[in-house]
């Protein structure tokens, strides 16, 4: 079959998805003189590697091995194909580091499993490394593009004759919610290392998850600047700290899942937080306090703090009044006389006065 593929020089889209075809995709595909716009192999049982010749088809606008066996690493040779638009490598059994390189090479990149560089799916692979920080460099996510209209034109044009298959259905319903699904997905992966700050920059991403890794660090301030985000998973890794406070400042996030981590502190109330009460989101971090967890946060330390500091504070400006009168004292002689006056006359009184308090008592106590 595919001795007979080569042969024919006119083919532009080739879609064998949905079949029970095994073995490997063969390293002849790369090296045909086919201009291919559109591989689609999806629902297979696909085994082995991405051939490195496939980055030779320069003009590939649609790649996608979906829900195949594959594994090994994203090739580099992928990086030429600068003109890919959708890739989709969900569901297989890549392993490695997420390349740097689709940051910076894939620079037209809008759906990255079906869902534009809105839909970042990587899931469900064995991927390992640390979480690039070009990650917001990705045009779509970054901006508020979808899929051009003349290009969705072009799918529904060729579907019409049956060349898409299935790739065209789902094409077809998610192009048309590029605009309201802008999402990243690297759950169940095996990346550890810091969740980038960068990832603030993608400020059209509605959903993003990183759950089911070994992530360690802080849950970044920056995600406070993602106002589109309507959905973040980060439960089961290691992450650390406090949850931060710009969380509440997401108008729009009705999913949050922080759950099974280190984190710890209060937990921030506030605007969409506040709808957000259903305490399995923050199970299985034993040091978060606050609604809506049973864990109440203790004032004791704060109080203790607060008291040592207002206690330090008497105490200064106690030695600033002592040092600031004795130094009066000793510049100004007539003061010296008259403060140490007003002394010797107080002791005379309270002298006599404790002395006549005695005479009385003991004619009391001789009385009786």
């Amino acid at each position: 079959m595919y001795q007979s593929l080569y042969a024919n020089q006119l083919i532009t889209i080739l879609d064998i998805s949905n079949n029970k075809l095994s073995g490997e995709i063969s390293p002849c595909l790369g090296m045909s003189q086919d201009q291919l716009l559109i591989l689609d192999t999806m629902n297979n049982n696909l085994s082995g590697q991405i051939p490195a010749s496939l980055g030779k088809q320069t003009g590939l606008s649609i790649l996608n091995l979906r829900n195949n066996s594959l594994s090994g690493e994203i090739p580099s040779s992928l990086q030429h194909c600068v003109e890919l638009i959708i890739l989709d490598l969900g569901y297989n059994n890549f392993s490695g580091t997420i390349p740097e390189w689709i940051g910076q090479s894939l620079s037209v990149l809008m759906v990255l499993s079906l869902r534009s560089n809105a839909f970042f799916d990587l899931s469900h692979n064995n991927l390992s490394g640390t979480i690039p920080r070009s990650i917001g460099k990705f045009s779509s996510t970054a901006s508020e593009k979808g899929i051009p209209e003349d290009y969705i034109r072009y799918l529904e044009d060729e579907s019409d004759e049956g060349l898409m298959g299935s790739l065209y259905f789902v094409t077809r319903d998610y192009a048309k919610l590029l605009y309201l699904f802008e999402s990243i997905d690297l759950s169940c992966n095996d990346l550890y290392g810091e969740i980038p700050d960068e990832i603030g920059d993608l400020q059209a991403l509605q959903n993003l998850s990183f759950s089911m890794n070994h992530l360690t660090g802080h849950i970044p301030d920056q995600i406070g600047k993602m106002h589109a985000l309507e959905s973040l998973d980060v439960a089961m890794n290691s992450l650390s700290g406090t949850i931060p406070q710009s969380l509440a400042t997401l108008n729009y996030l009705s999913h949050l899942n922080v759950s099974y981590n280190n984190l710890s502190g209060k937990i921030p109330s506030g605007y969409q937080l506040q709808t957000l009460d259903d305490p399995s989101i923050y199970i299985g971090n034993p040091y978060l306090c606050g609604p809506p967890t049973t864990q109440s946060c203790s004032s004791n330390e704060t109080t203790h703090v607060v008291g040592k500091k207002s206690h330090g504070r008497f105490e200064r400006l106690g030695l600033y009044i002592s040092v600031i009168f004795c130094g009066v004292l000793l510049l100004s002689r007539s003061l010296r006389i008259s403060y140490f006056s007003v002394i010797d006359r107080t002791y005379d009184r309270l002298y006599v006065a404790v002395a006549l308090t005695l005479i009385r008592l003991r004619r009391r106590f001789g009385e009786v």
